[in-house]
């Protein structure tokens, strides 16, 4: 019996290795166009129980010719999988706003909004829905306990835009979540502006509602900014926690605002 020559093996052995691939998601990319303060709490709720919704963009709704160009050209810098509008925003108004740009534009109301964020209905996206963020949370728990810490402000009516800013609007879902979960810190804040102060400077040292949809989502760079450190990092590193281990790290309000 021949045998096959050693060349001819390696010749085959090299057509026939194994290949492995590693498949990474990433969060839908969005954007949310407002009109009031409404529509800005509206957008900063939808966001707080979205995976990666803290990366992404709140667009002012424009009031001339020229801010319609500057958003225009935002968006197609942005390149958001979804751009969501309030179902009063007419038809030609979204048209001239979004011009020859190729976006899968999303009407959306208050009531989807906090039908998705207390998990009573799911918001259906074209091909899909749109992931909440208390699922992706849960399926990460084992990860998440012990690793971090988090807090949330008590609610007061009186500086909800001032605390949705700082650390989203958690539903009562993802606030009972937090704090059966992941042992969250609650933080009383009372009626004076010297409570929101007192209770915004607390909150710094600790992750929120806001950020933790951030998880899994971002990267540690090396000081050679041009390669990127193949380390993941499971959260954005908090402000008031200094560098990682193993290499500098960009503040979490100096990274791409995107975060992708």
């Amino acid at each position: 019996m021949r045998k096959i020559p050693e060349v001819l093996l390696k010749s085959i052995y090299s057509q026939h290795k194994e290949v492995s691939l590693k498949i990474k998601t990433r969060p839908l990319r969005c954007a949310y166009l407002v009109r009031s303060r409404d529509d800005l709490l509206n957008a900063i709720t939808l966001y707080t129980h979205t995976w990666g919704g803290a990366a992404n963009v709140i667009l002012p709704a424009p009031k001339n010719e020229e801010e319609i160009n500057e958003s225009r050209l935002l968006l197609s810098e942005v390149n958001p999988d979804y751009f969501f509008i309030p179902r009063e925003y007419s038809e030609a108004e979204k048209a001239k706003l979004t011009g020859e740009l190729s976006i899968l534009c999303r009407p959306i109301s208050h009531v989807n909004i906090e039908k998705y964020a207390g998990e009573e209905e799911k918001l259906h996206l074209k091909g899909g829905i749109l992931s909440h963020v208390n699922q992706f949370l849960t399926s990460q728990h084992q990860n998440l306990k012990g690793r971090i810490s988090t807090c949330l402000i008590e609610e007061n009516d009186r500086f909800k835009l001032e605390m949705a800013l700082h650390i989203g609007c958690p539903s009562e879902q993802y606030r009972s979540y937090l704090l059966n979960h992941l042992d969250s810190k609650s933080i009383t804040c009372s009626d004076e502006d010297s409570g929101l102060l007192k209770a915004l400077l607390s909150a710094i040292q600790y992750y929120n509602p806001y950020l933790l949809t951030l998880y899994k989502i971002t990267k540690t760079y090396s000081e050679n900014r041009d390669r990127e450190n193949p380390h993941e990092s499971p959260l954005p590193h908090h402000p008031a926690s200094g560098s990682a281990q193993g290499g500098s790290s960009e503040s979490f309000r100096n990274q791409n605002p995107l975060g992708f």
